[in-house]
């Protein structure tokens, strides 16, 4: 069988993820340090946050508290309406 020189498609987060990643870096906090918080290898926790695995959503939910995410932004960003403001609909 040949190969091809074929680009992968990069994977894509889920809106839960990519909420977790922005809280993150506007932190100025490290992938190591979140993940020892919460108890997981950040060889585990990183392709969660890149799309590459599904994020569980325990580990949403407990990153979400430590970075201080309202809940409600999560379940929205969870619903697929990662652009919504918290503060309502129109």
């Amino acid at each position: 069988m040949r190969r091809t020189n074929r680009p992968v498609s990069p994977p894509s987060p889920s809106p839960a993820a990519l909420l977790i990643r922005q809280a993150i870096r506007e932190q100025g906090r490290k992938l190591r340090w979140v993940a020892d918080q919460l108890g997981m290898p950040a060889g585990t926790l990183s392709p969660m946050l890149c799309g590459y695995i599904p994020l569980r959503s325990d580990v949403a939910e407990r990153a979400a508290l430590l970075l201080g995410i309202p809940r409600q932004r999560l379940d929205m960003a969870r619903d697929g309406h990662a652009d919504d403001q918290a503060g309502g609909t129109p």
